[in-house]
């Protein structure tokens, strides 16, 4: 068989599970807004449910972030989104400045999501996750889509609170963002002495 095959096809048809295991189990596949809430319900996460818009309002705190993420499972939409609230307080002549901080970030980030409300002027961070091509996603992916919106809102708070509330430049700050980032993977680059 190995002369007719080549060495990494015959890996593919070799069975790799051991006599007697059990053949890995699927992931659990959340397909629905019911689906998230069992889920949250089972880590036992404080939340308040709102059924009729499918959207879910969670209590978050991180760094110096006091805010709520809401939820929304929008299966017309065929996309959950994960949106944690940046509660500060943009006066309207700064809120020009914020939008320019935030689409400095959203351009430099891999992730991009900042944005605001320009009926209350509240900044956010939105992480939009498709349903598609499985139908749904993983209750392990909904977990860390969920400490990924949180840790980018709560890493750029601070930053964006000083152009918001202390009249900071905006693309001082995030020039600064930028050099301090790129100071951090170079020193992770630099060889051990």
């Amino acid at each position: 068989l190995s002369k007719i095959l080549p060495a990494w096809l015959l890996l593919a048809v070799v069975p790799t599970a051991a006599v007697g295991q059990e053949p890995a189990k699927e992931p659990k596949l959340l397909t629905s807004y019911q689906d998230v809430l069992e889920v949250l319900n089972g880590d036992s996460v404080l939340h308040q449910a709102d059924n009729k818009n499918q959207s879910i309002r969670i209590p978050t705190r991180r760094k110096d972030l006091d805010g709520v993420m809401i939820i929304r499972w929008q299966a017309r939409d065929g996309v959950v989104q994960f949106i944690q609230s940046m509660p500060m307080e943009v006066p309207e002549e700064r809120v020009k400045s914020v939008e320019t901080a935030m689409m400095r970030l959203n351009h430099a980030l891999a992730i991009p999501g900042f944005a605001i409300n320009h009926e209350n002027r509240l900044p956010y961070y939105r992480f939009v996750v498709p349903f598609q091509p499985r139908g749904g996603i993983q209750a392990d992916e909904f977990r860390s889509y969920f400490q990924v919106t949180l840790k980018q809102a709560a890493g750029f708070f601070g930053p964006l609170k000083q152009v918001a509330e202390e009249g900071a430049d905006p693309v001082e700050v995030t020039d600064k963002i930028r050099r301090t980032a790129n100071d951090r993977k170079a020193a992770g680059q630099r060889p051990a002495t």
